[in-house]
């Protein structure tokens, strides 16, 4: 399997092509960030989809920020969803707020996701 990387606030991180996406996957990295940056592609092909494990790896950011081309996802102070905000992706680990007030729209809240 092939893997494309890129460095995000000093960690290097990889993702893998996936068939069933037709794109990549940020899959694999671990470390600490700031700040999770999803841009819209690796080397020309464009990331398609996060897996759980890939987050679960990641301690400490408390924001994901997207790349402002991204036709895939979309970010809501900080917190990353689908394009159409009706699946929330992710809540960042190193948030400090004591309630977060999912938005209205949101229809599925991805298993991995918790705090």
């Amino acid at each position: 399997m092939d893997k494309f990387f890129y460095e995000c606030d000093g960690v290097k991180l990889s993702a893998f092509f996936s068939e069933s996406y037709d794109g990549l996957v940020l899959g694999e990295g671990e470390g600490a960030l700031n700040e999770l940056y999803i841009p819209k592609m690796i080397d020309g092909i464009v990331v398609k989809a996060v897996a759980g494990e890939f987050l679960e790896c990641l301690r400490g950011f408390d924001r994901v920020i997207i790349d402002k081309d991204n036709e895939i996802f979309s970010v809501d102070d900080g917190v990353l969803f689908n394009k159409d905000k009706t699946e929330l992706i992710c809540y960042p680990p190193g948030r400090t707020d004591e309630i977060y007030c999912v938005p209205e729209g949101v229809k599925m809240v991805c298993d991995w996701l918790h705090r």
